[in-house]
């Protein structure tokens, strides 16, 4: 079997679920002076070896332009799709002829260093496509939306773009910004959940409505079977659209949906914005007001507005919006329970029951992740709980799971007992130190966009824990206990 019969086979390869090699099991096969060669060329001298992580943004990027400022962040992105070529031809190799290996694999590195010289990967020209993988702590999705009359009079696209990018922690695998119309510009960052193709990008458009969405929605299969939609993707937040074009009520709409969300939705027919977020505001969003300008923004986060706008305030839960009106409408309130919502329950038994239902349920319909997922575990109550449940919903595999703590700290003890209990395969420990727990408070109420003591004392340690697992997994999705103790006052 030739060279070349090889490489025909390789271009058969179903590259998606294929594990990227590592560095170190690549570098194996090449002398010291290769190796330095290699990482100093390639512009991955001052990466951690484990952090190839953007091969998923360059099979989305189909678009080739000149190359940008992000030159380093463009070679690693060439590089892991060299290291997952390489997997499957180090696969195709060991079963075919071992004796040529070393020889047959420089020869096809040669190949695609070929390639890299001749080709322009790139980014778009609205943001880094590939977004930053490397040590920022992975949330949702960040969504950007300015209404404001002929803004391109008032603000440069640039300007709006630089504000958009303020966010874009928030979605590493992709960027991407739009003005919709002379009045109306939509900014989106992704962090792929579901239906990781280039149609489950926002923001999304079905006929005269366009969306832009942060949020899961866990009954979007019993909507869409219960209204026949057609979905053109295998996301979640898709069915707003529809919903919106069924119901022509933004309210009724908000209504209709079991998750959290917050989402802009423009109808292009009606000229009208609206807005809206969950029932105890999961999602977080703000909006923000320039008079002067008759502007109105809204974001993920306050710190992409600052320079747009000088009134700002947290959108608030259980509402929607419209521009219409420029006023909030609650959908629901929780000073309000229905009968419905809270049963009347004096028999204990039966109260124990309704919580493990209740509790199971809402841990059964969060685990609609495509991507890899794991879970916080502090050895208490709270986080066990929710790990044990993971562990038996979840049928594909055995989520990795994650404590942090100062040395000799008890919670990192009883983490392991429960890691070993649940038969945990790959349970990590970080130890932190106070000196580095006190040097990233700085990012952490960055982050936060709050000096509530409490908050920030509670986030220190999620946030150095997240930065572990973003620089040493490929966990997106991170299930925790947290919030029970807020909500039961303990």
């Amino acid at each position: 079997m030739n060279f070349y019969a090889i490489f025909n086979e390789l271009c058969k390869v179903n590259f998606k679920e294929v594990v990227i090699l590592k560095f170190g099991l690549i570098l194996l096969f090449f002398e010291r002076e290769q190796q330095t060669l290699l990482i100093n060329s390639f512009g991955l001298q001052k990466y951690p070896k484990n952090s190839v992580m953007a091969v998923h943004a360059y099979r989305r990027n189909k678009k080739k332009v000149r190359l940008g400022r992000k030159k380093t962040y463009t070679h690693l992105v060439l590089f892991s799709f060299l290291v997952k070529y390489f997997s499957c031809f180090i696969t195709i190799l060991l079963q075919k002829e071992i004796s040529t290996f070393c020889l047959k694999l420089r020869y096809f590195f040669c190949f695609f260093v070929f390639l890299f010289f001749s080709t322009s990967f790139c980014f778009e020209k609205r943001g880094n496509f590939c977004g930053n993988f490397l040590g920022e702590k992975k949330k949702m999705c960040g969504i950007f939306a300015l209404l404001s009359k002929n803004f391109a009079s008032k603000y440069k696209l640039s300007q709006l773009n630089e504000q958009l990018s303020k966010i874009r922690h928030r979605g590493p695998d992709a960027t991407k910004s739009i003005a919709l119309t002379p009045n109306i510009f939509y900014g989106f960052h992704r962090l792929a959940i579901n239906d990781l193709s280039p149609k489950g990008m926002q923001p999304f458009q079905y006929k005269d409505y366009h969306l832009i969405c942060n949020g899961q929605i866990y009954n979007h299969t019993s909507l869409a079977e219960k209204y026949k939609m057609e979905r053109i993707s295998g996301m979640d937040c898709e069915v707003i659209l529809h919903l919106y074009e069924k119901y022509q009520n933004i309210e009724q709409v908000a209504k209709e949906l079991d998750g959290v969300f917050a989402f802009t939705l423009y109808d292009a027919k009606k000229d009208i914005l609206f807005a809206a977020r969950d029932p105890i505001g999961v999602r977080p969003m703000f909006i923000g007001t320039d008079n002067e300008k008759g502007t109105i923004v809204f974001a993920s986060e306050a710190k992409a507005m600052l320079e747009l706008a000088k009134d700002i305030k947290q959108f608030p839960p259980g509402s929607v919006w419209s521009s219409d009106t420029n006023a909030f409408e609650k959908y629901w309130s929780i000073s309000k329970p229905s009968d419905d919502d809270i049963p009347i329950i004096t028999d204990e038994q039966a109260a124990l029951t309704m919580i493990r239902d209740t509790l199971t349920k809402a841990c059964q319909k969060r685990l609609m992740s495509e991507r890899s997922i794991g879970c916080f575990l502090s050895g208490g109550l709270d986080s066990s709980l929710i790990t044990a449940l993971v562990c038996r919903y979840n049928k594909k595999y055995l989520p990795n799971t994650y404590s942090i703590g100062m040395k000799d700290a008890t919670d990192l003890r009883y983490a392991e007992q429960v890691a070993k209990f649940l038969n945990i395969p790959n349970h990590h420990t970080v130890l932190f130190t106070p000196e580095e727990g006190i040097n990233v408070i700085e990012k952490v109420i960055y982050h936060l966009e709050s000096y509530d003591v409490t908050t920030i004392r509670a986030s220190v340690g999620m946030f150095l824990l997240s930065q572990y697992i973003a620089n040493n997994s490929n966990d997106v999705v991170l299930y925790s206990g947290e919030g029970s103790d807020e909500v039961t006052q303990g």
